[in-house]
């Protein structure tokens, strides 16, 4: 298939394994995103635990490695959170239709209906165990990964507060990064006969670029 095809070029491509040799964001932030995942498939639905905790701070680690995570893991909290709104208004619904008068609900002949083709309760969620989870329980163990993510982003946020005066829970080389690549200097020794790949970022327009962008030292 096209899945196994692809991952097998990507084990075989030069620069892919000798990257992966490398402690890059990318490796550990696609190993992050990858077990906070199953980890969320695993432990969203049990209620608080232990997992949970864990799960959101691999969420945290990995937004830490690349802020997108970040995005990615509030949207399954927000997605399974609206799971759980709409299973307990169909579960609601159900009991109430449940609950009406027997003479509402018996059959032609005064004997009560038969329910064996009626609707079935909705589960809202079910623990390891088999044993089916309240939606408040449902939603605390929500509450605790979002919690155990903004504690591990936290500290990050409180660095850059005490280093740099501005409370950031993201890196902060992105701007840096744009510009290194998008840079006056850079397109004239792309147009120069030189080698492009001979351009430093220590070069002396650059800096100035820098500096006029950033006067701070």
């Amino acid at each position: 298939s096209s899945d196994v095809c692809s991952s097998d070029l990507m084990a075989i491509d030069p620069l892919s394994v000798l990257q992966s040799l490398q402690a890059m964001t990318e490796t550990w932030a696609t190993f992050l995103a990858v077990a906070g995942g199953l980890a969320f498939v695993r432990f969203s639905r049990s209620g608080p635990s232990l997992g949970g905790l864990a799960t959101g701070v691999l969420f945290g680690l990995g937004a830490l490695c690349r802020p997108p995570l970040l995005v990615w893991g509030a949207l399954l909290l927000l997605i399974e959170a609206a799971v759980i709104a709409v299973a307990t208004m169909k579960r609601a619904k159900y009991q109430v239709k449940t609950a009406l008068p027997r003479a509402e609900t018996a059959g032609n002949d005064g004997g009560p209906r038969d329910t064996s083709t009626s609707e079935t309760p909705i589960a809202v969620g079910r623990a390891s165990s088999g044993e089916e989870v309240r939606p408040a329980l449902r939603l605390a163990g929500l509450g605790l990964i979002a919690a155990a993510l903004l504690a591990t982003l936290f500290p990050w946020g409180l660095r850059n507060q005490l280093v740099l005066g501005e409370f950031r829970v993201t890196t902060t080389h992105g701007g840096y990064t744009l510009l290194l690549a998008n840079n006056p200097s850079l397109y004239r020794a792309m147009r120069g006969p030189g080698d492009p790949r001979d351009w430093l970022a220590t070069s002396p327009d650059f800096v100035a670029l820098l500096r006029e962008a950033d006067p701070e030292p």
